[in-house]
C-alpha cells in the first residue's frame, strides 16, 4: 500500500474515537504487560461476541487521545489488499504523522490479514504497544504462539454472561428486589437463557428478527471459520454434521453412530474425517467437547455450544429450559474451569465436576426427583471425590423440601458467586 493510503487509514481510525458508544463488559485486561513485558495483548473469541466495541472500552481505561491511536479493522472490504509489509509502512506513516506521539496499535479481526504474524513481531521488535483481536479463538491462539513464543498474554471474550445481558437491558442489579422488580428479573432470565448473549441478539425484541440474525452468524461463522479456513471440500458433510451437533445439545456424542448414520444415507466417510471435523467445530469456537470424569480420552463426549441462541436453529417445540439451562451453567463454568467434566456411571449422572466441587442442573426440583438429582453428588463427596456439590435450577421455589442436604440453588444466586 502506498504511503498516502496508510495515513487515511490511520485518521479514520482516529476519527472513530469518542464517537462510538458501547456498554461496559467485564473482561479485565492487565495492561502492565504491555508496559513492561513487551508483550501482545490478544483478544480472541468468537464472530460477533463484542470484541471490536471492547477495543473502544481498551482506549478509553486506557485514556488515549486519538492522536496516539492505530485503530485497524481488517474486517472492512477495502483492506482486504492489506499485506503482511504493509506494517511497516503502517508505522512509517504514524510516525511521519505524529512524530512527538508514542503509538498505539488496536488491530481488530487481525487474522484477515495473510501471514499476519510477521508484521506483529516487527512491531513487537520496536516495543510498541499493540492490542489485536481475532476470531476462532484456538486456532488464533495457535497461530501466535507458534509465530510470537510467548509474546503474547491471551484473552477470550464470549457472548454475554448474564450480569452483562442485564447491564445491556439496562436493568439494576441489587441484593433484594421488589416482587416487579423480582418479576422483571425472571422473565430477563428467561429471555437470555432462551436466546444467549450475542450482543447483536439482546438488543432486539422481535423472535423472528432474532432468528435471522443467528442464521446469519452461522453462515458466516460455517464459511469463514471453517470451510475457508481449514480448506474444507465436502461442505455438505460439514452441514450435517453442524445440524447433527445441534440436536446433540448437552448430549453425549458417538462418532461411531454417526459413522453408521452417514453410511446408511450413501455417505461415504470415515471416522477420522468425522474426528476431523469435530475438532474444527471446536477450534472455531461453535461447540465444546467434554470428557466423562471416569472415562478414557476415547470415551463417549457431551456436547456444549458457546451460546444459548445457536440452540434455537433447530427448537420448534418452544424452549427447552432444562437443556438451555444446562448449556448456560457450562458456559459460566468453563469461563474459570475450562477442564471441566461431567461424570457418569451405570446408575446416576452429574452434569459437571471441576476440581473441588460438583454441579447438577435440573429446571426445577421436587420431590418426586430429588432423590435422583442426589444421588450422584452424595456419592462424589462420600469416596471424597469432591468437597462439595450443588444443584441448580431456574428460579428460586417457595417449596420446602425437608431432609435435603445438598444446597439447591436458583441461578440467579449462582452466577454472582463464581470467580
Amino acid at each position: 500500500m502506498d504511503k498516502e493510503r496508510l495515513r487515511r487509514i490511520i485518521l479514520d481510525g482516529q476519527e472513530k474515537i469518542g464517537k462510538i458508544d458501547y456498554i461496559r463488559r467485564d473482561l479485565q485486561v492487565d495492561f502492565s504487560a504491555l508496559r513492561t513485558l513487551n508483550k501482545i495483548i490478544a483478544i480472541n473469541g468468537p464472530r460477533r461476541a463484542g470484541k471490536t466495541f471492547y477495543i473502544f472500552q481498551l482506549i478509553d481505561d486506557l485514556g488515549l487521545k486519538p492522536e496516539q491511536v492505530v485503530l485497524v479493522d481488517f474486517s472492512e472490504i477495502v483492506l482486504a489488499d492489506f499485506r503482511a509489509e504493509d506494517f511497516v509502512g503502517l508505522y512509517s506513516a504514524y510516525a511521519e504523522l505524529f512524530p512527538e506521539e508514542e503509538p498505539w496499535f488496536f488491530f481488530d479481526e487481525v487474522q484477515e490479514v495473510p501471514s499476519y504474524e510477521s508484521g506483529l513481531v516487527y512491531l513487537l521488535n520496536r516495543n510498541c504497544h499493540t492490542i489485536i483481536t481475532g476470531s476462532t479463538a484456538k486456532v488464533f491462539s495457535e497461530e501466535l504462539s507458534s509465530a510470537l513464543r510467548g509474546k503474547t498474554l491471551n484473552y477470550t471474550i464470549f457472548p454475554l454472561s448474564f450480569a452483562e445481558f442485564l447491564r445491556f437491558k439496562g436493568f439494576e442489579q441489587k441484593e433484594t428486589y421488589s416482587t416487579r422488580l423480582q418479576a422483571e428479573l425472571n422473565s430477563l432470565l428467561k429471555e437470555y437463557i432462551t436466546w444467549g448473549g450475542f450482543p447483536e441478539v439482546v438488543k432486539v425484541d422481535n423472535v423472528e428478527t432474532k432468528k435471522n440474525i443467528i442464521s446469519t452468524y452461522i453462515d458466516v461463522m460455517l464459511f469463514r471459520d471453517i470451510i475457508e479456513r481449514f480448506n474444507v471440500k465436502n461442505i455438505h458433510l460439514v452441514e450435517l454434521l453442524f445440524y447433527k451437533l445441534l440436536k446433540s445439545f448437552t448430549k453425549e456424542i458417538s462418532v461411531h453412530k454417526w459413522y453408521n448414520d452417514l453410511k446408511s444415507m450413501g455417505i461415504k466417510v470415515s471416522k477420522d474425517s468425522i474426528y476431523q471435523y469435530l475438532s474444527y467445530f471446536e477450534r472455531s469456537m461453535f461447540a465444546v467437547y467434554i470428557l466423562n470424569y471416569y472415562g478414557g480420552p476415547t470415551s463417549l463426549r457431551k456436547v456444549y455450544f458457546i451460546d444459548n441462541g445457536l440452540y434455537n436453529l433447530i427448537n420448534i417445540g418452544g424452549a427447552d429450559y432444562g437443556k438451555l439451562l444446562e448449556n448456560q451453567v457450562f458456559r459460566d463454568l468453563f469461563n474459570i474451569a475450562p477442564s471441566l467434566r461431567f461424570v457418569k456411571t451405570r446408575k446416576w449422572e452429574v452434569d459437571f465436576i471441576t476440581n473441588s466441587s460438583a454441579y447438577q442442573v435440573c429446571f426445577m426440583i421436587s420431590k418426586e426427583n430429588i432423590k435422583r438429582e442426589t444421588a450422584g453428588l452424595k456419592e462424589l463427596i462420600d469416596k471424597k471425590v469432591i468437597k462439595e456439590g450443588s444443584i441448580i435450577v431456574l428460579e428460586d421455589s417457595e417449596d420446602i423440601l425437608e431432609h435435603v442436604d445438598i444446597p439447591i440453588i436458583s441461578y440467579q444466586k449462582f452466577y454472582p458467586a463464581l470467580p
